[in-house]
């Protein structure tokens, strides 16, 4: 068992030579990394902040009339406070967080 783990770390070991072999490759070994991060940076957490951005404008600019959908509800928005919104929705007032405002709904749609 000893015999078969030293096998394999000598045969996965760097080939002996002078050490100005593959120079170009521990370069490229070296960005890998920093390319995917930069990838990952680009495709996943950009985006994403891109959207909560324009969430937290669109939460602070409404106002007492809109008709929005907030938490799965359409409704028109009575009141605005610091943290909250009333909403009437048919025959019935609810008050949900201001940040469960999902999108305003305009008069196209």
């Amino acid at each position: 068992m000893d015999n078969s783990l030293i096998d394999l770390m000598i045969a996965m070991a760097p080939p002996p030579g002078d050490g100005q072999q593959g120079g170009g490759a521990q370069w490229i070994s070296c960005l890998m990394p920093v390319a995917f991060l930069g990838i990952f940076y680009a495709l996943l957490i950009r985006p994403q902040q891109k959207q909560q951005k324009e969430h937290e404008k669109l939460v602070s600019e409404i106002k007492s009339g809109d008709r929005v959908v907030a938490a799965g509800m359409v409704g028109t928005i009575i009141t605005v406070k610091d943290d909250s919104v009333t909403l009437r929705t048919g025959e019935s007032k609810i008050e949900v967080v201001r940040n469960s405002v999902e999108r305003v709904i305009t008069e196209d749609e």
